[in-house]
């Protein structure tokens, strides 16, 4: 499990060539009442290889499925996976969490304390 809000970028590069694709993740949001969930689609990435950032409102995230240098005859090149989203207010960024499972990755991003609806009563006078 890969737990993290803010991380660094990986040693790891792929840039777009013959032995690298660089793909858009498919992705799926929910909301609940005390959080939004985010499920990304990133096959054959280690978890040591998904990097999480978040910078002001906007959440981006990188993984790379590294399959090792070019070699000839090699039809699975490496892939790069970049998303990012615009967060907003009611996201609690200090307790933003990401785990990694069988190429699955969730990110749980709770909403503030705050940010929940309340119900007022309305009185007659």
């Amino acid at each position: 499990m890969n737990t993290a809000t803010h991380t660094e970028t990986s040693a790891r590069t792929c840039t777009p060539s013959a032995t690298c694709q660089v793909a858009r993740p498919r992705a799926d949001i929910y909301e609940g009442k005390t959080e939004f969930v985010l499920i990304l689609d990133t096959p054959g990435v280690a978890t040591d290889d998904v990097h999480v950032e978040l910078d002001r409102s906007e959440l981006t995230v990188v993984a790379v499925r590294w399959l090792g240098p070019a070699v000839e005859g090699k039809e699975r090149p490496s892939r790069s996976y970049r998303r990012s989203f615009v967060l907003p207010d009611t996201v609690d960024a200090e307790r933003i969490s990401a785990a990694l499972d069988k190429g699955v990755l969730t990110l749980t991003l709770p909403k503030r304390a705050d940010a929940s609806v309340r119900t007022i009563r309305v009185t007659p006078q």
